[in-house]
């Protein structure tokens, strides 16, 4: 309901003034719905396995968003509006992203059970950092104000 939440008032604000969120951005909200909707279905069916199978979708999504920060940043460096190096980080980003997908379709690649767990920490810790974000940046379109303003 957030994800979807968040991809609606952005939505919104871009149908009242075409252009203000940035395509980038709506794609990300997109993303997050699908991710979300995914890891409600399975919660729903409690299916063995149904974790996996959001993270699978989870690395698919960070591949289709990286890909499209490439191809986005290769258009600003053509132009002379992104330097060599954040162009390189942008690759970077995209080549990580594939190699998180190749290590979830083939966990024997971890060396020990200690570094796959190590990793989905690492993973839950940036889950709740961003629903952390996100639900800060709802709660002023809601009407609630945070209680550090």
């Amino acid at each position: 309901m957030l994800a979807e939440a968040e991809l609606l008032s952005v939505l919104e604000v871009n149908k009242e003034a075409p252009g203000t969120i940035a395509k980038l951005a709506v794609e990300r909200l997109r993303s997050d719905a699908e991710i979300a909707k995914q890891q409600f279905r399975e919660a729903e069916m409690a299916t063995v396995g149904g974790s996996e199978r959001v993270r699978l979708r989870h690395a698919q999504e960070r591949i289709r968003l990286a890909r499209i920060n490439l191809v986005n940043g290769r258009e600003l460096h053509d132009k002379g509006r992104l330097s060599d190096l954040e162009l390189e980080r942008l690759k970077l980003k995209h080549e990580l992203a594939g190699l998180s997908l190749v290590l979830l379709k083939n966990p024997q690649y971890f060396a020990t059970m200690l570094q796959s767990l190590e990793a989905k920490v690492d993973r839950m810790g940036e889950e709740i950092l961003s629903l952390d974000q996100r639900i800060s940046r709802l709660e002023p379109i809601r009407g609630v104000v945070p209680k550090n303003q």
